[in-house]
């Protein structure tokens, strides 16, 4: 892991390092022949032509100002000579380099080392002398031959001795080799020991020393000595004159006044060296300048005052003199474009900024101010501006938004660094440079200002290099021309829209960064916000996040700290009033730490008006009580209101303790009857949770005025008898437009604002206050649907149906859908609801139902028993008559009787109907009242008819209403489900009944005994829906008895009756009559009679096939058919008479005058009742055989 880090890092710190070295523009000459920058070729044409053309020696000055590009000028003068002679070598020589020092012995090793001739002559030799050791041998052997002859035999006798003993050895070791043999074998290291021997003899001792002999070089030391020594170098280089040397000497101008004298006069020891061309480029001011600080020998010539000048001096010195030409404005930009026109690093990330390169020419454009006339301070200011952006990135800035800015900035550091001094102390001060108003007070700027005017006596805005002979005369001439460069600069910015530096850049941090402020422009403001408005500063800090807020106030104070005068008022009024939007916990952390400036601000009176409510807010926050009773006490409650003080108070309702947000609250309700926007506001802006604590707190006073000033309404209209009212009564506040704005401010909330709404809503709708009501009415629509919550829909439906106009109430119950409600309010509906039904119209009765019920499914044990009290009094007065509107409340009043059955008070509700009821016979009396008693006895629930039954029954009738008593008796046992009248009374009803009034049908409905009613059918017969309904639910014993006793009846009504099935005993009575019916005719009604009925068992069904049989034994022909009628009405349930009656039906149809048809004969034999059919011939066969038979 520790590998990775590490190889990271280096990895990291070579891309740093590639990027630096893409961002500089070095400060070397141009290397290039084609990188003619500066436009110097021409001039660079006359040099070389110059050096061709002329007889070395000869000296060749180049004059241009510092920076011109002279260094430059020597590339292209090398690669000019060299397009045009072989026979030419350059090389330069550093003046600056060596300043100060032996420039003799500089200059020769300077060259010596430029041109590659490693020679000691021009190296070390140049500073010590120099010692050559030379063998003689010849003269050592004439002067020693005895020695070496000595030495050789000493070193004879060695070898001798060394290879005796070393053959004896040999022997030794192996001895039958022999002696001779060892000594073959040693002899071979004879010769090199010898050798070795000598060697001995003659070095050991240093015999050969004086075979050595030792020449010494001094070093020079006289210009003689230094121009010998150059003759010799220059003779190498040019390859002893077949080529010429130029020797081109830069950066003189560099040096400083001594230097640049001493560099000339030592160069005069070289300038006449044969074959070698000098050229010195230099400031010809420079030199001129140098020349004339250090004291020459020249005397003054009065008729000749050239000679004793410096150029003079220069003319000695040089046969020929080039002048670089200074450089328009123009061609410097483009020199800049093109000197980083190929760099990678930020200029490549400039290019790639915006289409056409339109950043990086604007910053390049920007970064050459009009008067810088130097290629050189041209560099200077790319590479400072490129170091800025790179520092200003390490520092976290996004420099590349900003880049024009930066460029702004680095113009300034590097061309006028005073000013740029000053901007860290006054981050304004450009603006107002170009002409905006200093503001009052602002001292220390105004003096800025006024020093940087163009005829400003200050100093200067870059400081300049102390000079003697400079008066202070020269000093402000030279600080008028800096100040009008630096107008003509900032006019340049101006003019392309450049945005000022901002103070983020003067200390290459943002404001807060420290802290966690990362956005510049918050930086920004947070630097110059004594010089900007509290709206601006709140602008710029509008949607940060709340860490940034608090760092901004933390900066603010100590900014304001640190400010004296209007700014520090400024600064502390951008602090409150950003204090305003914090909320408790986030202003608790910053409160300690900004308060001391804000109580300082408001003890010394001059905290403004719009930082009252912050400060006030800080100070609940702090608990500094002084200061919150001192911002009060300043002002009036209306006074707040009117200064619009009163609406940014709001944070302290949800930060402050009780007795700091009952002061505010006080403050609130003080002016709400004058001033209620400040109110009206904060229950429109502040948070939902305040604005509802706001409400709660404030509710009940509200309330309060509200009446109050309806009743001063009130009592105030009978005083005016004019039409138009005075001006001041126009425009007193009145209760119901009150509470319309009250309702219009909670409703222009953007959130969910159904509390609040509901509580102003609910606050009028109880108000007593006629305009009030009258105002709810106008709003209450669009208020509802704000309210989402079901349970506060329902009370508010709940006191619309107490309060609202009635024909509103059932709109109102269609908001009530919670499942529980405050029982009070739905009591108060209830009993209003039901109280104002007697009076009420068709429709609002309708709709009061509708409400009650609502009301009433909400409503308590007390509540019920309090709309039972008002039933009561309701049915009591609701009368009897035809008007339709009082049809319409009593059927409202029954169904509402419905929803009070079950509970508690059932009992007298039930008692209110029954009274109601038996009313109607005695308050109004008509055909349609018995119509209408009837149907609302239809509409009672069981114990509530069995109660009407008794109390009619109880009731004395006279003959004029007897039949309809016993009409609404029927009617309340039928839904009792009672047992049907005695006999005796209907025996006394029907006869005086109307057949209409369905009397008979309603009784025999409540299923009377089956003798009572076969006595009353003799009056009078029920509906045959109503006779069918009877017949099915008797017993099949009664039903029988009933068709029996209805023998005389059309077919119809024995089918009704008989349909549900009879007894044997009515098919064998019809039997028993069948022999006493002789006609034709009597005995088919019997047999219609006996097709009315269905047999209700087997037996009945035998005694219907018994019939059938009988009929066919009556050897009547007419009868077959009925019997044929009989038999398929049985079917296949003839039970044990199937072969009686297919025998009896074959003997029928075996006569030739029987009268079944052929679809009978068909049916009969499809259900096996009658056998297989004979043909023509077997019933002719027959035929023959009966006849024969019977006679």
């Amino acid at each position: 892991m520790t590998r990775q880090t590490d190889a990271s890092a280096r990895s990291r710190r070579e891309t740093d390092k590639n990027e630096m070295a893409a961002d500089m523009v070095s400060d070397t000459v141009l290397t290039s022949a084609n990188d003619d920058r500066l436009d110097h070729a021409a001039i660079v044409k006359v040099a070389a032509d110059m050096v061709l053309a002329t007889d070395a020696p000869v000296n060749i000055a180049l004059f241009g100002s510092w920076g011109s590009g002279k260094s430059s000028f020597l590339s292209s003068l090398r690669a000019a000579l060299k397009q045009r002679s072989r026979g030419v070598r350059v090389v330069r020589y550093d003046a600056w380099k060596y300043g100060g020092r032996a420039l003799k012995l500089n200059f020769i090793e300077s060259l010596a080392d430029d041109l590659g001739i490693k020679a000691e002559d021009f190296g070390t030799g140049l500073r010590v002398d120099q010692e050559t050791n030379h063998v003689r041998l010849l003269r050592y052997l004439r002067t020693n031959w005895k020695t070496l002859l000595l030495g050789l035999l000493v070193a004879a006798v060695i070898a001798a001795l060394w290879f005796f003993a070393t053959s004896f050895a040999a022997f030794l070791v192996s001895r039958e080799r022999g002696f001779g043999t060892a000594m073959d074998v040693t002899v071979t290291g004879l010769g090199s020991v010898l050798s070795l021997a000598l060697i001995a003899l003659l070095v050991g001792p240093r015999m050969l020393d004086s075979a050595v002999v030792k020449v010494t070089t001094p070093a020079p030391q006289t210009d003689d000595q230094f121009a010998s020594r150059f003759k010799k170098l220059v003779d190498k280089a040019t390859d002893k004159g077949k080529k010429k040397l130029v020797v081109f000497v830069d950066e003189l101008d560099r040096c400083s006044p001594k230097d640049v004298v001493a560099t000339l006069v030592d160069l005069k020891t070289f300038l006449e060296v044969s074959g070698c061309v000098f050229v010195v480029a230099a400031d010809r001011e420079v030199l001129e300048s140098a020349l004339q600080e250090v004291p020459q020998t020249t005397p003054i010539r009065e008729s000749d005052p050239y000679y004793s000048t410096p150029g003079a001096f220069l003319d000695k010195i040089f046969q020929h003199q080039l002048a670089l030409p200074p450089l328009r404005p123009q061609t410097l930009t483009k020199f800049a474009r093109d000197l980083v026109d190929g760099h990678g690093g930020i200029w490549a990330e400039l290019r790639a900024a915006q289409p056409d390169d339109k950043l990086f020419l604007e910053v390049v454009y920007l970064l050459v101010p009009v008067h810088v006339r130097s290629p050189r301070r041209v560099k200077v200011l790319l590479n400072h501006y490129a170091t800025t952006v790179r520092t200003a990135q390490s520092r976290g800035l996004d420099w590349l938004p900003r880049a024009s800015e930066i460029a702004m900035y680095t113009v300034l550091q590097v061309e006028f660094p005073r000013l740029a001094a000053d901007l860290a102390t006054a981050p304004m001060l450009l603006t107002h440079l170009r002409g905006a108003p200093v503001p009052a007070g602002a001292e220390r700027l105004q003096q800025l200002v006024k020093e940087y005017a163009p005829t400003g006596s200050g100093e200067p805005a870059g400081p300049m290099l102390n000079s003697e002979q400079e008066s202070d005369e020269s000093a402000r001439v030279a600080n008028r021309v800096l100040n009008t460069q630096l107008r003509s600069y900032l006019a340049k910015a101006a003019a392309q829209g450049i945005d000022d530096p901002r103070p983020d850049l003067f200390y290459m941090q943002s404001a807060g960064s420290q802290h966690g402020i990362t956005d510049p422009e918050v930086g920004h403001v947070i630097d110059i916000a004594a010089d900007l408005s509290p709206d601006e500063v709140l602008e710029a800090l509008d949607g940060q996040p709340v860490e940034v807020l608090t760092t901004a106030a933390h900066l603010l104070a100590q900014q304001a700290e640190d400010e004296l005068g209007p700014g520090r008022a400024t600064i502390v009024e951008s602090l409150c009033r950003l204090l305003e939007g914090l909320d408790h916990d986030d202003l608790g952390q910053v409160a300690e730490l900004v308060e001391p400036i804000v109580r300082a601000v408001t003890k010394e009176g001059a905290l403004r008006e719009g930082a009252i409510p912050g400060a006030f807010t800080l100070g609940v926050v702090t608990g500094r009580t002084d200061l919150v009773d001192e911002l009060v006490a300043r002002y009036s409650a209306d006074e707040f209101a009117e200064k619009g003080l009163l609406t940014r108070l709001g944070p302290v309702l949800g930060s402050g303790d009780e007795q700091q947000v009952e002061t505010v609250r006080r403050l609130l309700l003080q002016a709400y009857r004058n001033h209620p926007e400040a109110m009206h506001d904060l229950l429109r802006t502040l948070p939902p949770d305040r604005a509802w604590k706001l409400w709660t707190l404030s509710r009940d006073r509200i309330d309060k005025l509200l009446t109050e000033m309806a009743e001063e309404d009130t009592a105030a209209r009978p005083a005016t008898t004019s039409r138009t009212a005075p001006a001041d009564e126009a425009d007193k506040p009145d209760a119901a437009g009150r509470w319309r704005d009250l309702m219009d401010a909670v409703m222009a909330r953007s959130d969910d604002a159904g509390s609040l709404v509901s509580g102003v809503l609910i606050l009028g709708q109880l108000c007593e206050a006629t305009s009030v009501q009258a105002a709810v009415l106008e709003r209450e629509d669009a208020a509802i649907e704000r309210v989402t919550d079901t349970r506060k829909r329902t009370e508010h439906a709940l006191v619309g149906m107490a309060q609202a106009p009635l024909e509103n109430c059932a709109w109102w119950a269609s908001f009530a859908t919670a499942d529980t409600a405050d029982e009070s309010l739905a009591k108060r509906a209830a009993v209003r609801l039901i109280a104002d039904l007697p009076g009420a119209s068709r429709s609002v009765a309708s709709a009061i139902e509708t409400a009650a019920r609502t009301a009433l499914g909400y409503a308590d044990d007390a509540g019920v028993e309090a709309a039972v009290d008002t039933f009561v009094d309701a049915a009591a007065e609701i009368e009897w008559t035809a008007d339709a509107d009082e049809k319409e409340q009593r059927t409202a009043l029954y169904a509402l009787a419905q929803e009070l059955f079950d509970g508690s008070q059932a009992k007298r509700v039930r008692e209110a109907l029954v009274s109601d009821l038996v009313a109607a016979f005695e308050s109004y009396f008509a055909p349609e009242t018995v119509a209408d008693v009837l149907a609302r006895v239809h509409q009672l629930d069981k114990e509530t008819a069995v109660g009407v039954d008794a109390a009619f029954e109880e009731r004395e009738t006279t003959p004029a209403d007897l039949v309809a008593s016993v009409r609404i008796r029927l009617a309340a046992r039928s839904v009792a489900k009672l047992a049907a009248l005695p006999l005796d009374v209907m025996l006394e009803v029907v006869p005086l009944a109307d057949p209409k009034d369905g009397v008979v049908s309603d009784w025999v409905g409540l299923q009377p005994p089956v003798a009572d009613y076969i006595r009353i059918r003799q009056i009078r017969s029920a509906r045959t829906d109503v006779l069918a309904t009877y017949a099915k639910r008797l017993t099949t014993e009664d039903r029988t008895t009933l068709w029996q006793a209805m023998a005389s009846a059309d077919v119809n009504s024995l089918t009704i009756v008989g349909q549900h099935g009879v007894s044997a005993t009515a098919f064998r009575t019809i039997m028993e009559l069948l022999p006493r019916s002789t006609a034709q005719a009597e005995r088919t009604k019997l047999v219609e009679r006996a097709l009315a009925a269905r047999p209700a068992d087997t037996a009945a069904a035998r005694a219907l096939a018994d019939l059938a049989l009988a009929l066919l034994h009556t050897n009547v022909r007419g009868d077959g058919p009925l019997a044929a009628k009989v038999a398929l009405q049985l079917g296949d349930s003839a039970h044990g008479r199937v072969m009686k009656l297919r025998a009896a039906f074959d003997a029928e149809t075996s006569l030739a005058n029987h009268k079944l048809s052929q679809k009978q004969m068909a049916q009969l034999h499809d259900m096996r009742l009658l056998s297989t059919k004979k043909g023509a011939v077997s019933r002719a066969v027959d035929s023959v055989l009966r006849r024969r038979k019977k006679g």
